[in-house]
């Protein structure tokens, strides 16, 4: 069974990927669920802030 969106805790990250949408015009709103297409544009985003020793296709 799935946890009721209102009863899941918020990611660690959820703050920062809010502040990061809203600079790179996405709309999103001070609480509950963030799109999944916002999410994926972090993800992409930040992914070589994380995976900074890696390169494009050597994933």
């Amino acid at each position: 069974m799935r946890t009721p969106a209102a009863a899941r805790e918020l990611g660690p990250d959820d703050e920062a990927m809010r502040l990061w949408a809203r600079a790179n015009g996405f709309h999103v709103n001070n609480a509950g669920r963030i799109p999944s297409a916002v999410r994926e544009a972090y993800r992409l985003a930040t992914q070589g802030v994380v995976d900074a020793g890696q390169t494009p296709g050597n994933g």
